[in-house]
This record gives C-alpha cells, sequence and structure tokens, in this order.
C-alpha cells in the first residue's frame, strides 16, 4: 500500500518509451552519437528508469560510456574546459609578467651603490 502513495518529497522522472532498449548489436563504445542520448547535460549518465532501459541494457550502456571516457571519445564533465580554461590563462598571465618585472628592479639597486 505504501508503494501506490507518493509523498511530497518524491520527484516526478519523466520516463521514455519502453521500446528504446539495447539495440541489436548491444551498445558500442565507439558510437559516440549514440551513448551522447543517454548522457545528461552535467555529464551524468542518465538512469535506467529515465532512458526507459532495462536492467540488462542499462549495465552494459554504463560500461559503454565508461569505456568511451577512458579512451578520451567522451568527456568526464562536458563543460570542465570551459570553466577552468579561462582561469588558468589569466593566472599564468599575471605571473608571467610579475617575477620578471621584480627580479629586473632587484639586480638593479645593488648595481647604484
Amino acid at each position: 500500500m505504501r508503494n501506490n502513495v507518493r509523498g511530497k518529497n518524491k520527484s516526478f522522472i519523466p520516463r521514455v518509451d519502453k521500446g528504446r532498449c539495447c539495440p541489436l548489436g548491444g551498445f558500442d563504445y565507439k558510437a559516440v552519437g549514440v551513448l551522447k542520448r543517454y548522457i545528461s547535460d552535467s555529464g551524468k549518465i542518465d538512469s535506467g528508469k529515465r532512458s526507459g532501459n532495462c536492467a540488462k541494457c542499462q549495465r552494459n550502456l554504463t560500461l559503454a560510456i565508461k569505456r568511451a571516457r577512458h579512451m578520451a571519445l567522451i568527456p568526464y564533465a562536458s563543460n570542465h574546459l570551459y570553466d577552468t580554461s579561462l582561469i588558468s590563462l589569466e593566472k599564468a598571465k599575471e605571473e608571467v609578467s610579475e617575477p620578471e618585472s621584480e627580479a629586473k628592479e632587484e639586480v638593479s639597486e645593488p648595481e647604484s651603490e
């Protein structure tokens, strides 16, 4: 009886058609276009409940996605380069410009005495 009642804290996850299960040949880690359909915008693997896969197909899908990530065909985080590249470039420019100017000033002071 408890399973039939939806509480206020439980969120509703929209389901996809059950017909979209495992392809005939199974999931291949080289088929990046197929695998990207099962990955969220943040880079997480969608659950079997959300994607509509059975348990066996979901295990095969997860294994294929992990292999593709290991082979660098799919990024682990979708916007990782966007977030960190700008910050690291700005810090690198500041670090390179400051030590050179300080080093020149220190060298010139002892010579003037």
